[in-house]
C-alpha cells in the first residue's frame, strides 16, 4: 500500500500514531453543524440561510466554506 500511495513505511507508521489536527477536528464539527442546520430545515436551506443560522449560533463561517 505504501508503494501505491508513494509514502515511506516509517512515515505511514508515524502518521497512524498521531492525534488528529485541530483544523481537521474543527472541520468535522463545522460539517456536523452544517448538516444539522440543513436537516432541521428539511433540506430547504441553501448556503446563505445556513450561514445565517450558524451566525445566530455564534459560528463565524463564510458562505464559500459552506457551499
Amino acid at each position: 500500500m505504501c508503494r501505491v500511495l508513494e509514502v515511506s513505511i516509517s512515515g505511514y507508521d508515524a502518521s497512524r500514531g498521531r492525534l488528529e489536527s485541530e483544523s481537521i477536528t474543527n472541520d468535522r464539527v463545522l460539517t456536523a453543524n452544517i448538516r444539522t442546520s440543513f436537516e432541521e430545515s428539511r433540506g430547504t436551506y441553501g448556503a446563505l440561510r445556513i450561514k445565517a443560522d450558524l451566525c445566530e449560533q455564534g459560528e463565524q463561517v463564510s458562505r464559500q466554506r459552506i457551499g
